[in-house]
């Protein structure tokens, strides 16, 4: 039996509505169409309204339609591409219009294992051909998006951002839109799942488009210069302050290092010049009013140089990829697009938000978790409490793992304060209990992940560790220098002029040293030289028995059984950057959950 899409366009009019046209070729003979229904388009001929037909094709660059503008009166029937343009305009305000997304309310338990919302009402979405099973709240968010107004969508952990997003571009396949988002493996998994009519983009990306590649001489020519020789072309000169430890001398190189990190700093904002406000100063090392001031006379100007010579296409400066993103910005670009879908907005990016927050012409939707806002220590912002947006909806169903692990989060969700707690996926059988083989051992700290390291590799174990291994490496050969006497040029370690001023400035302020403390410890007791050792011997993830990882950079991965390590505070030390951490580890799990090591939630007994 012969399906309405199984028809070429003579076939399907006679079997809608039994009336036959003739001397039609090309596209509108081959099988394929379906009736979308009267347009309220009146026929330039005769004044009866048009009926409309659409054909999906495909394209390598995506998934299109076909129009068959048939007038029944006047037996004519054309495509969309002989119209004018500002009659296009109208055909395509009518389809927006038609396309309202229907509801279909089956009252029948599901019964296949995978649907997302087994044994309870299932809301469908006829969007054109495709068709999807939502919940009720992703109804409500697509709904409100066909409104074209902005929106935010607060998405709890595992909850179908990613599915939602995808569900409400298809709505819209016939306007253009464009996916942000700042991590480019989730821009991948974007571009083989969104539909042809969205552009999928790092920020970064769509810099380069605009403004990077008239850079790419530089980027590629790049080589890594050492602060000494980048001192000597800045004619950087030396600084002497006093500090509560002792007084210090910061020489030439590291004078660069501080300028060069300035320049980071401003291409980390929206401000359009470089001044103090930017101005990078040592961690480890507080400065009295007066020696900051004088610290910013030295360092802005060659910072203000370094930025100089950046904008040129042929310049001294290593060049990398936040230097167009900045440039990008300032030159206050508008993205061609009818929507945005701005993804992970929790932790955006200053410089892409502004760009975003520009777009004043295009339709902005906000995704992301405000309560996995982690990165505000190197200058994320959270859109969703910033932006200014029509309505402000949530998903909380989650599909990532059952009731006892969306009890953890909920703890933590709680101490938060946040409206609305994460579901459990009932389908999903989950256990907070021990681990014997954790699949992935988190923690909250470098040191922690050291730690951690070193006791897999004691039992036998291979293990991986997500991130820049080179940094923990980095930082325990300083603290190797300063042992040996020699002055180390680490950013965290500059200030100190031998080891036994580290240790002393430890001790004497543990508040402010609590950084590098766990650290230093662990060098003091395995040594510098088994520590690295250790780091050395890390493999692959795919040939890792375990992976280890900070907390921070486990963000958006998922694993079946997860540890947490030790290392993260009680909740009655935690404040709430310490507890979006602990609610980013504890949903990282599917299946299973650690955390015996770590007493967490339980308040101390209070006497």
């Amino acid at each position: 039996m012969r399906t309405k899409g199984d028809l070429s366009l003579p076939e399907l009019i006679a079997d809608e509505f039994g009336t036959k046209i003739f001397d039609l070729s090309g596209r509108f003979c081959s099988e394929g169409w379906y009736y979308q229904g009267e347009s309220d388009i009146a026929c330039m001929d005769c004044d009866r309204a048009y009926e409309i037909f659409r054909k999906p094709y495909e394209t390598t660059k995506g998934e299109y339609e076909y129009w068959g503008i048939v007038c029944l009166n006047c037996k004519s029937c054309v495509g969309l591409d002989v119209m004018s343009a500002e009659t296009r305009e109208f055909f395509r305000d009518w389809d927006l219009a038609n396309r309202k997304i229907e509801v279909v309310i089956a009252k029948v338990p599901i019964t296949h294992q995978d649907d997302p919302i087994r044994k309870r009402e299932v809301i469908q979405i006829t969007s054109g051909t495709q068709k999807y099973d939502a919940t009720g709240e992703q109804m409500s968010i697509l709904e409100a998006a066909l409104e074209t107004v902005d929106l935010s969508i607060e998405a709890l952990a595992g909850t179908g951002k990613t599915s939602t997003l995808k569900m409400l571009a298809e709505s819209k396949k016939i306007l253009k839109g464009t996916y942000i988002a700042f991590n480019k493996s989730i821009v991948d998994e974007a571009k083989s799942t969104f539909p042809g009519n969205v552009h999928c983009a790092t920020a970064h990306s769509l810099a380069f488009g605009a403004v990077g590649r008239d850079y790419k001489e530089r980027l590629s020519n790049a080589q890594r210069m050492s602060f000494k020789q980048v001192a000597e072309w800045l004619e950087a000169p030396q600084f002497r302050f006093k500090s509560k430890i002792s007084d210090h001398v910061l020489d030439p190189a590291q004078i660069a290092q501080f300028a060069q990190a300035t320049v980071r700093n401003f291409c980390k904002s929206v401000d359009e010049e470089i001044t103090e406000n930017h101005l990078a100063m040592p961690i480890l090392v507080s400065f009295d009013k007066t020696s900051t001031a004088k610290f910013g006379k030295v360092v802005v100007p060659l910072a203000r140089k370094i930025w100089e010579d950046i904008q040129l296409t042929e310049g001294f400066m290593r060049f990398n990829h936040d230097h167009y993103l900045k440039m990008w910005q300032l030159s206050k670009p508008r993205i061609n697009a009818d929507f945005i879908l701005f993804d992970e907005a929790q932790d955006a990016d200053p410089v892409m938000l502004d760009v975003i927050n520009r777009q004043t012409s295009a339709q902005i939707v906000y995704c992301g978790d405000e309560y996995q806002a982690i990165y505000e220590w190197r200058g994320a912002k959270n859109a969703l409490t910033m932006v200014d947006v029509d309505d402000h909806l949530w998903l909380t169903q989650s599909f990532r793992f059952g009731d006892p692990i969306a009890e953890k989060a909920n703890e933590f969700l709680e101490l938060l304060g946040a409206p609305m707690r994460v579901k459990g996926y009932k389908p999903q059988k989950s256990f907070v209990r021990s681990i014997l083989n954790a699949d992935a051992i988190l923690c909250r700290t470098n040191a922690g992940v050291i730690s951690a390291l070193m006791n897999e590799q004691a039992h036998g174990r291979k293990v991986s560790i997500i991130g820049r291994t080179q940094e923990l490496i980095d930082f325990a050969e300083a603290c190797d220098r300063l042992q040996q006497g020699i002055r180390s040029g680490h950013p965290e370690l500059a200030p100190f002029p031998n080891w036994e001023s580290v240790l002393g400035f430890i001790d004497e302020f543990p508040d402010e040293s609590h950084e590098i403390k766990t650290m230093v410890e662990l060098i003091q007791t395995f040594g510098t030289n088994r520590l690295v050792a250790a780091l050395k011997q890390v493999v692959n993830e795919e040939q890792s028995d375990v992976v280890i990882s900070t907390a921070h950079r486990a963000k958006g991965r998922e694993w079946a059984k997860v540890k947490l390590n030790g290392d993260f505070l009680h909740v009655d030390d935690m404040d709430t950057e310490d507890l979006r951490l602990a609610y980013v580890a504890v949903t990282r799990a599917e299946v299973e959950l650690d955390m015996t090591s770590w007493d967490s939630i339980q308040p101390r007994a209070r006497y």
